[in-house]
């Protein structure tokens, strides 16, 4: 495995740590566990990959394989918003562990005036995450009586993930979060503090989070193996264009939502396959479904269930929501600290 950093902050969590709900240090992992069950880990950073030779590159040099399994996750595409990438002090946001760190401050140090937090056009990370952070970071102003106005500004027509709209919408309305749809921003203007969208509007702010969007690692697409996600066969997870690689998770090009649960089960089915292709024949886990329990406060969160089958075909009936509920809070937390330990040990 190679692997750049150190350790893993769960992803779930960095909304939760944004607002003090979460010590960074209960979900933040090594991979020693893996290595005791014989992983090898290399710490390194990829440059870049050449299908042809069958090899990944590295600053230390190149790692040749015979199966390649890309799970990469996703960059932010910063330079897609004009000045955004040279104003990040004014817009920091909670989708690299880095700007979540600096998006906590930044809420910390807010004195009052008006928050607003952009949601790109899907697909993205953590569909829900955008509302999570608009619901979190009011409540926290609240509590602190810091005068705060949030404003979203959607690049969609509705609240994300489709399925939880309407309970999205309800919720936002009744904490009186400023909906605005349809509204994608292409610029952020740092003098007037602005954020202007594709149609030409604007939206003024004291603090921003504009989440930008999201695409694979610029290596992948320099190695043709896909743009702006990898195209696989979503039953097996193999690359529609080279037979020796695979992806899964937030860089595959899938019906699957890009979340933390799926991920996970889309790991088991791709080792599942992979150890089929290789010759080893073992039990198929299940096919992959999602799970998801979005915040509304730090006491109360959301619910969203989506099943597919094993060709990554919807199953019509097996999808199911639920309203906020603090029993939601608990399952969501639970399942994190599980899929903590059984992945990392």
């Amino acid at each position: 495995m190679l692997e750049r950093n150190p350790s893993y902050v769960s992803g779930p969590s960095h909304v939760d740590y944004i607002v003090g709900l979460e010590d960074a240090r209960k979900v933040t992992v090594t991979f020693d566990g893996l290595v005791r069950d014989g992983v090898k880990v290399i710490r390194a950073g990829v440059t870049g990959v050449r299908p042809g030779e069958a090899r990944v590159l590295t600053p230390q040099g190149f790692v040749e394989y015979s199966v390649l399994v890309l799970a990469t996750g996703l960059v932010p595409a910063e330079h897609e918003v004009r000045n955004l990438l040279e104003n990040r002090r004014l817009s920091p946001h909670a989708w690299t562990w880095a700007g979540t760190v600096e998006l906590r401050r930044a809420v910390e140090a807010f004195g009052g005036g008006t928050f607003v937090i952009s949601v790109p056009p899907p697909p993205y990370k953590c569909p829900p995450g955008p509302y999570e952070v608009a619901c979190l970071v009011q409540e926290y102003w609240q509590k602190k009586g810091v005068r705060a106005e949030v404003v979203v500004l959607d690049a969609s027509d509705r609240p994300q993930p489709p399925l939880l709209a309407d309970l999205w919408r309800r919720v936002l309305q009744e904490r009186g979060i400023v909906y605005r749809p349809s509204f994608k921003v292409v610029e952020l203007d740092p003098t007037t503090r602005t954020l202007i969208s594709d149609r030409g509007e604007r939206q003024r702010f004291d603090l921003a989070s504009v989440i930008p969007p999201q695409r694979a690692p610029l290596f992948v697409e320099e190695a043709g193996l896909g743009t702006p996600f990898v195209p696989i066969d979503p039953a097996t997870f193999r690359s529609r264009t080279q037979e020796n690689v695979y992806a899964m998770g937030d860089v595959a090009a899938s019906p699957y939502t890009k979340s933390a649960f799926t991920a996970f089960l889309q790991g088991r089915n791709a080792a599942y396959h992979i150890a089929r292709a290789l010759g080893r024949d073992r039990g198929e886990p299940d096919p992959v479904f999602n799970q998801c329990w979005p915040y509304v406060s730090s006491k109360e969160a959301l619910l969203v269930e989506v099943a597919w089958d094993k060709e990554g075909r919807a199953i019509p009936g097996r999808n199911r929501t639920g309203p906020p509920s603090a029993a939601h809070v608990q399952a969501r937390k639970s399942w994190e600290y599980g899929i903590l330990r059984a992945a990392y040990g």
